[in-house]
């Protein structure tokens, strides 16, 4: 990353930014309100309480009182997943979960139908209530055709993510590049 074109336009034009900034008419303008609000502030307590490099929140009742909730919740949660891991293997829900959710295709399968069951109890609905031509109606039978789509297409849909050209612009803006200046 430090070797990236992109970090090196960006730092370049961060630079420009604050040589801009640094003799500016807003900067002038900024220094003054801000002079002129610590002079109102001074004495302040409710200002003091924000600006004090003393830790109020962690010497605070409640903040101890909050972590300790937390730890007893943790320790709660700890001992149901305990519990829980003991007895779910074999049961309905971690076959049928584990089942559906194996692999790309059948996490594809899994969607299709929850998309396409979704739209359609959208769209009988609608139906039922006469309402054709509002948005819900359009959207259910949108959810249903990505669901016929996702039925059709053999291949997982992170194949497809992974083939688009928005997905592959954002992937090299991350990538390292080999050359390059050094912006630090």
């Amino acid at each position: 990353m430090y070797n990236s074109i992109t970090v090196t336009v960006l730092a370049k034009i961060w630079a420009v930014i604050t040589t801009g900034y640094r003799y500016s008419i807003l900067k002038k303008i900024m220094n003054g309100l801000g002079r002129g609000l610590k002079y109102i502030g001074r004495g302040s307590c409710f200002i003091g309480i924000f600006t004090s490099s003393r830790k109020i929140v962690q010497e605070s009742i409640f903040y101890v009182v909050y972590c300790k909730c937390m730890n007893i919740i943790q320790k709660i949660l700890e001992v149901l997943k305990r519990l829980i891991s003991k007895w779910n293997s074999g049961s309905f829900i971690d076959t049928s979960t584990s089942s559906n959710f194996k692999n790309e295709d059948t996490i594809q399968n899994a969607l299709s139908v929850f998309l396409l069951f979704f739209g359609l109890t959208v769209f009988i609905f609608n139906a039922v209530r006469g309402k054709f031509l509002g948005n819900s109606f359009r959207i259910s039978i949108l959810v249903i055709i990505i669901a016929l789509i996702g039925f059709k297409y053999e291949g997982g849909y992170m194949r497809i993510i992974r083939n688009s050209n928005c997905f592959k612009l954002v992937n090299s803006i991350f990538t390292i590049d080999e050359g390059g200046e050094k912006w630090w």
